[in-house]
């Protein structure tokens, strides 16, 4: 089963934050430097300790899903531990979770053309995670999702 937490963007100026547990793996990609806000840069993991702490509390959206690949997850999410990378324009946390997602996907119109998926947006993880969690199969694309 694998768990989606959203944290949600906060008047305080806290943009938010998206992570995942597979099993006992934990996936959170945060910028590893000031570099990786504004360009590309060194990712860093966090635990989900650190992330609600960061956050200032516990995750808006919890989402439990079944029926994905979660060795295909681990595998991927493995070798992304070996050199995380970030950018908030293009491999932000939301994007990092939903990457995950498609790769366990089964469906292969959740994989893309381009990995990897571009999704950035809190309110559309959480849409494709609602739609994942009742059939794989028939949740829309990342990529034509409204927002």
């Amino acid at each position: 089963m694998i768990t989606v937490n959203i944290w949600f963007p906060k008047a305080n100026g806290n943009i938010g934050h998206a992570s995942a547990m597979v099993g006992n793996e934990y996936i959170s990609n945060w910028p590893g430097s000031e570099m990786a806000v504004f360009a590309v840069g060194k990712g860093q993991l966090n635990t989900y300790e650190m992330d609600v702490s960061s956050e200032g509390g516990k995750p808006g959206y919890v989402k439990k899903i079944e029926k994905l690949d979660e060795a295909a997850i681990l595998n991927w999410w493995n070798e992304f531990k070996k050199t995380p990378f970030y950018s908030f324009a293009y491999n932000n946390c939301i994007q990092t979770v939903a990457t995950a997602l498609c790769v366990g996907s089964p469906n292969p119109l959740h994989k893309g053309p381009i990995q990897p998926v571009f999704i950035n947006h809190h309110l559309k993880l959480m849409m494709f995670s609602d739609m994942l969690a009742i059939n794989p199969w028939v949740a829309l694309p990342p990529s034509v999702l409204p927002l």
